[in-house]
Parts: C-alpha cells; sequence; structure tokens
C-alpha cells in the first residue's frame, strides 16, 4: 500500500503526473493542429465550390424575374448545394433546404455582405456544425445576396474519433507510466529500506551488520560509508567493552583483598569502639555496592560482547517466580498471580536474571505492593512485575533502561540506592533469549514491566508450552 508522504507515492507520482502532462499536451496539440487543418481544407474546398456557383449564376441569370431566380436556385439544389438567395427589394428570402433559412446565417456574415463584401463563417448547425459563404452575385443587373451552406459533418466525426483515440493513447500512457514509476520507485526505494533496517539493526545491538556494496553510484557510496560508519563504530565499543572488562577484573583482586581485611575486621567489631565499629559498618556496606556494582560491569561487558552461551531448558514459570521472590525479595511480601504449571522453553539463569532484577527494582521503588502475574495472550507467555510506587513520567520512561541511570533519589526506599545497572542487564539477557522487555508507567499509577517470553514452534522440536 502507498502511504501519501511515503517517498515510494511521491517518486510514482512524479511519473504519473509527469506522462500525464506530457501525454495530454501531446495529445492537445495534436488535435488542435487537426482539427485547423482539416477546417482550412473544408474552407478551401467550399470556397472553389462557392466560386464555381457564383460563376454559374452570373452567367445564367440576366434581367429576368422573381420566377426565373427560383428556377436557377433549383438548379443549384440540383448540383447538390444548399443555398440561400435575398433580394433587397423582396421581403422574403428563397432557400433550397429545409435546414438552411436566412435566420440562420449569422448576422456579421449577413452585413459583412450586405456592405459589399465576400465572406464566410462557422456557425452551429443540426447536429454539427456548419460553413456558410456569402456574396453577391457578380453580374447580375439586381443586386442578389447569395449563401452558400456546407456540412462540416465530416470534419466533426473524424475530430470526434481523434478525440476518443487521443484519450485512449494518453490513458495507457498514463497506465504505462504508473506501471513504471512504481517499479521504478520499488527499485530505487529497496536499497533505502535496506539501509534503515541495517540501521535498526545497528541501533539494536547488531554491529555486524553491513551492506552489499554494488556499482558505481549514490546508493553505492551510501553503503560503503555506511559500513566503514558500522566498522568504526563497532571498533570503538569494543575497545569501550575491552577497557570496562580490563578495569573491572584488575578491581576484583584489591576489592577482594579489602573484602577479606573488612571481613576480619567485623568478626572482631566487638572489641572496637563504637565510632570505629560505625566505620567499619559503612565501609563494609560501600564494599559490597562495589563488589556488586565490578559483577555488574563484567556481566555487562560479557553479554554486550557476545560472551556468554544460552542454555535453554524447561522452565515452570509459576516455581520459578517463587523461587526468584525467595531468593531477591526475601524480607518483602511479593503477591503471585498465574496458571500452575505453565512450562516454556527457555534460558533459564538468563530468565533469573531478567526478573530478578526487576523484582528488586519492584522492591526498591514499590514497597511491598509487588505484584508478580504470570499470563498468556494468544499463546505467548508473559511475566509482569508490578509495583504500587510513584511511577515514572515519559521523559523518566525513555531513559529507564540506560546505564548508571537511578532517577531522582526521593523514589529510593529505605535509602538503597543502586548502580543504576540493573534495569540495563535486564535488557541485554532479554535480547539474548529472544524475550521483549517492555515499561508501563504513569506518575501516581505505579510502574509495570512486562517481559513478553517467544513463541517457539512445536513443530521443531521446541514446545511453546505444555499443561501438566
Amino acid at each position: 500500500m502507498f502511504r501519501v508522504r511515503s517517498l515510494r507515492f511521491r517518486i510514482a507520482f512524479s511519473y504519473i503526473v509527469g506522462a500525464l502532462l506530457v501525454s495530454g499536451a501531446v495529445a492537445l496539440g495534436t488535435y488542435a493542429i487537426t482539427s485547423r487543418v482539416l477546417t482550412a481544407q473544408a474552407i478551401d474546398d467550399a470556397k472553389a465550390q462557392t466560386f464555381d456557383e457564383l460563376t454559374f449564376l452570373r452567367d445564367q441569370i440576366r434581367d429576368e424575374g422573381r420566377q426565373d431566380l427560383r428556377t436557377y436556385l433549383a438548379t443549384l439544389q440540383q448540383r447538390g448545394s444548399d443555398v440561400v438567395a435575398k433580394v433587397p427589394d423582396v421581403r422574403e428570402a428563397d432557400s433550397t433546404s429545409v435546414g438552411v433559412s436566412l435566420e440562420t446565417i449569422p448576422a456579421d456574415l449577413r452585413e459583412a455582405v450586405e456592405d459589399g463584401e465576400v465572406g464566410y463563417a462557422i456557425f452551429a448547425g443540426p447536429g454539427h456544425r456548419q460553413l456558410a459563404f456569402g456574396s453577391s452575385v457578380p453580374g447580375a443587373t439586381t443586386t442578389i445576396y447569395v449563401y452558400f451552406a456546407y456540412s462540416l459533418q465530416g470534419v466533426d466525426e473524424t475530430l470526434s474519433l481523434l478525440w476518443r483515440v487521443l484519450i485512449a493513447v494518453v490513458a495507457i500512457a498514463t497506465a504505462v507510466a504508473a506501471a513504471v514509476g512504481i517499479r521504478l520507485a520499488d527499485r530505487t526505494i529497496r536499497p533505502l529500506r535496506t539501509a534503515a533496517e541495517a540501521a535498526r539493526k545497528v541501533a539494536e545491538g547488531d554491529l555486524s551488520t553491513r551492506l552489499a556494496e554494488g556499482a558505481e553510484d549514490e546508493l553505492a557510496r551510501l553503503a560503503a560509508d555506511f559500513n566503514r560508519m558500522t566498522e568504526a563504530l563497532e571498533e570503538r565499543i569494543a575497545r569501550e567493552r575491552q577497557f570496562v572488562s580490563d578495569v573491572s577484573h584488575e578491581l576484583r583482586t584489591p576489592l577482594t583483598t579489602i573484602k577479606t581485611s573488612i571481613d576480619y575486621i567485623a568478626d572482631r567489631v566487638a572489641e572496637l569502639p563504637p565510632r570505629l565499629r560505625s566505620a567499619v559498618g559503612l565501609a563494609a556496606e560501600e564494599l559490597r555496592s562495589m563488589s556488586r556494582l565490578v559483577s555488574d560491569l563484567l556481566e555487562l561487558t560479557r553479554v554486550e560482547a557476545g560472551g556468554i552461551n544460552v542454555s535453554t531448558g524447561e522452565v515452570d514459570l509459576r516455581d520459578f517466580a517463587t523461587e526468584v521472590v525467595r531468593r531477591r525479595a526475601p524480607d518483602t511480601p511479593v503477591e503471585i498471580e498465574g496458571p500452575e504449571h505453565l512450562v516454556v522453553q527457555t534460558d533459564k539463569a538468563r530468565l533469573e536474571r531478567v526478573v530478578g532484577n526487576l523484582v528488586e527494582n519492584a522492591v526498591v521503588h514499590g514497597g511491598e505492593g509487588v505484584r508478580i502475574l504470570i499470563e498468556t495472550d494468544n499463546g505467548v507467555p508473559s511475566i509482569t512485575v508490578a509495583d504500587r510506587g510513584r511511577g515514572m513520567d515519559q521523559d523518566e520512561i525513555s531513559r529507564i533502561f540506560d546505564r548508571f541511570w537511578r532517577g531522582d533519589a526521593s523514589r529510593q526506599r529505605d535509602g538503597r540506592v543502586g548502580a543504576g545497572l540493573g534495569l540495563s542487564i535486564a535488557r541485554e539477557n532479554a535480547k539474548l533469549i529472544g524475550a521483549d522487555l517492555k515499561v508501563v508507567s504513569a506518575p501516581g499509577e505505579g510502574t509495570r514491566f512486562e517481559v513478553h517470553l517467544p513463541r517457539h514452534d512445536a513443530r521443531k522440536g521446541v514446545p511453546m508450552e505444555e499443561e501438566r
């Protein structure tokens, strides 16, 4: 389907309009020239016949009476001419045709003939146009005005046929132009669609995406520039990941040493003065936070670098949710809703990182109103972690999965402030198992994180779910 504002529509529409304008202009020009030529030919033929008839009258008419004029007009009628004759002193005019009378002759032509001129005029007749030549009979002793009428029916029928043919030609040309325009629009847009799809994949983290470089044209140069940009971006991100990984590894050893020392001191905290006990407690808390940060950084680096293997197996979502709550929120009541024995094929460890981090986030920001909902929608299983916290506005939602983003400090519960990596890790692990992680929130209405698991094809031997 065409979208009016799409580039594909504009290209095809340009071809159609161009073909319509060109073919229409050619058709109008052809019709105008043909009409002029045919009409001019008819006028020349009528002029020759008129002068022949006038010569006949000049040779035949003498100074006879009224009766002889009618006789000559009858003779002209037999020669195939429609003639109207008018003697100035006689009130009525004589005519050789019922369809042609003095009243049908244009007034301008009659005035010109009465002024002594010879002229012609085209006027509308019954069903077709007619051509009238007017003149006084030369050499006659009595002034006689005669008007010869000629039918242009043949010319009109020819022009009518030509008009229908030209309209058909314009329609065919426009249809061909539409087909060609759509075809060329598709061929033009296809590389752009490919480039847009490649850009989308790169934005989603697939830095191995490349475009095929074809002939030396603008699209080929676009593909080459895109590939160079992607390669540079891949190299830069790889260096950053390696830097983070190296720093995290280097921090683990001193952190382990410090932890050992703090644990040794904590075991003898009763021997310490009160002030020193408080300092040791704070140091132990900060050490745990730093250790968690280093572990999260290492995991996030491995996930993004593709250094984690995904191993699928059967997971009972209800039992899984109960286990996650027991491990991640042992001191917080969490309501679990959903069917019993809903089994899916997924990586349990990766899914635990997703749901576990969401549960911890909900406990911190939602307090005791945390709820886990397990359900299926058209065969697609999902796990929803909801809280009754303050909620978020659209600006916060757009940044919720950014690294190290922790939001408003007033949203933290019991002063617990994380490093801002939990949701980023959850999103990356969701990608690993093919799940779709969404967030729905509004100020004052709490927050819902929805994990939509992939629906596997049972025909491939990987059942989506089974009821026990």
